[in-house]
């Protein structure tokens, strides 16, 4: 490998590492009280977008016209044409088409192969270091108490235990968080792993699963087991002819998930916060169930207002607020992302936006239908927990492009 080589993969390294830290679903630059998130998050996207496109120019690159380049240039002018459209000029249509383009150009300039592995193995390392941090505090919850506090902007407050966040009242339930403002985003993170390790690398390393697993547990993340649950069906019938030790492993994980449910979840926490499908039954009155579906039910009466090019980013957001206090008397969170960007930009849009997200799962699966399906509605359910509008694990996402042959303008190999 030639001191080039190096050096571009250690950039894409640095980019993408950057890109996941300084982002919208990191606690300390998402809701932490303070100036890093309206200050660090935009420099860093713009350094990132003008590092890309100044290699892109270096190299002599150029845009080819296929199906990753017309996504990219489709989702981003429907954008803009929203943004006239409605007169709603905000940054936040700015800041989303440099998360695209950022994302578009890791993939064009260093290869789908390579940023998804620099990815995985981020996540590994995150979750490896989450683990650490959450095991001894889980089983005894007044080491958090050594370990600084910091505060949201909305004044609840977090312990900073490692690299991973606490609630400071936690009610005796604890959660891994990670680094991640929600559980429900650090559990995205990691099954979207799971799909590239499982299906894609073909990980014989089966520590690596199991730890990206024992994270997602530890989360207690509904959507996300229901989404484990929907992979590990997947996995167990694209791989049908496997190994005896590839069935027992993949056995073991998922009675070692049942049980952890039923034990550690539901027996305990019975219909409580700490139950993980206690909250979907109508007797809890859970918040988290109703608010999955004022998302999907008021994102779509405001889809419906123009389904063309959407009511825009102020519009879609100030009418969800209204329309969930007058429903439920307070403002409801919106989580499901899909029903977002079709409220905000259109019919056409929200069908490119979920299709892209699905060509990552068909690419990494591939040979069985079934099992696309099934992985494909595992991805589509994380989707619907938390909205990840301004996240850069959606742009890395939405614009994969796998290699159909050798390309003379990316670098591939492993990290």
């Amino acid at each position: 490998m030639t001191a080039k080589i190096r050096m571009q993969k250690s950039i894409c390294i640095i980019i993408i590492l950057l890109c996941l830290y300084v982002s919208d679903d990191i606690f300390v630059f998402s809701i932490m009280e303070g100036k890093l998130s309206s200050v660090c998050k935009p420099i860093v996207i713009v350094l990132c977008c003008l590092v890309l496109c100044f290699i892109w120019f270096k190299r002599g690159a150029k845009i080819r016209c296929n199906k990753d380049s017309c996504s990219f240039l489709f989702l981003s002018i429907t954008m803009i044409l929203t943004m006239f459209l409605h007169g709603d000029f905000r940054l936040g249509y700015l800041y989303i088409v440099m998360i695209f383009l950022t994302g578009y150009l890791l993939h064009y300039l260093f290869g789908t192969e390579l940023v998804l592995e620099i990815l995985y193995k981020s996540v590994i390392v995150i979750s490896v270091l989450s683990l650490i941090f959450f095991v001894p505090v889980f089983f005894k919850h007044s080491l958090a108490d050594i370990f600084p506090v910091v505060r949201t902007y909305t004044g609840a407050e977090f312990s900073l235990i490692g690299l991973n966040i606490l609630p400071v009242h936690h009610s005796h339930f604890i959660r891994n968080y990670g680094p991640f403002r929600e559980p429900g985003v650090f559990q995205m993170y990691l099954i979207l792993s799971l799909v590239f390790g499982l299906f894609y690398k073909r990980e014989q390393d089966w520590k690596k699963t199991i730890v990206l697993v024992l994270a997602l547990l530890t989360t207690f993340s509904t959507t996300g087991y229901i989404a484990l649950f929907m992979l590990m069906g997947g996995f167990w019938i694209c791989n049908n002819k496997e190994t005896k030790e590839t069935k027992r492993v993949l056995a073991f994980l998922l009675v070692l998930t049942f049980s952890y449910m039923a034990l550690f979840t539901d027996f305990l926490y019975k219909e409580g916060y700490g139950s993980v499908f206690g909250k979907l039954s109508s007797a809890n009155n859970s918040i988290s169930l109703a608010a999955r579906i004022a998302s999907i039910k008021y994102n779509f009466l405001i889809f419906l207002e123009n389904p063309f090019l959407g009511k825009g980013i102020t519009y879609e957001s100030e009418a969800f607020n209204s329309l969930t206090l007058s429903a439920y008397g307070v403002i409801k969170s919106n989580t499901n992302t899909i029903m977002i960007q079709l409220a905000r930009f259109g019919l056409l849009y929200g069908i490119v936006y979920t299709y892209r997200n699905i060509n990552y799962v068909i690419e990494c699966v591939k040979k069985n239908r079934i099992a696309i399906v099934m992985v494909a509605m595992s991805v589509i359910c994380i989707y619907v927990g938390e909205d990840i509008t301004y996240s850069m694990i959606t742009s890395i996402i939405l614009f994969c492009q796998f290699p159909k042959g050798k390309c003379s303008n990316r670098i591939v190999g492993e990290i």
